[in-house]
């Protein structure tokens, strides 16, 4: 019963400092470099983003269910683990703004940066 209170209570909280208007500002006004939004694999978890994030969840869920016996500290380990990799799936499928600059290559070369929370196309 215990593990279970701390999880929820880690998930409630997580929730709300990512739901805070500062982080998702600060969080907008990120940028990324061209060689992390670009390429077939950032395409094809930019196109399915939500999908490999519930499953990251789901099979974190599983190892916690599966686990035989877990300690407070495991579930934490656990809850902790599969938040960090949803968030690094949310940031990396991430798609690019439509860029405003001249250049004519799209804002796809090694120098060019792209904001972090750019709304999706």
């Amino acid at each position: 019963m215990r593990t279970v209170l701390v999880v929820a209570a880690l998930v409630a909280v997580v929730a709300f400092v990512v739901g805070l208007a500062p982080v998702r500002r600060w969080m907008r006004e990120r940028t990324l470099p061209s060689w992390v939004t670009g390429g077939p694999v950032h395409h094809a978890v930019a196109a399915h983003r939500k999908a490999y994030q519930w499953l990251v969840v789901v099979l974190g869920l599983v190892v916690l269910v599966v686990w035989n016996q877990p300690t407070v500290k495991v579930a934490l380990i656990i809850v902790l683990v599969t938040l960090f990799v949803v968030m690094l799936v949310g940031l990396y499928g991430r798609r690019p703004a439509a860029s405003g600059s001249d250049d004519p290559t799209g804002g796809s070369g090694p120098g060019s940066a792209v904001p972090v929370g750019a709304a999706p196309d």
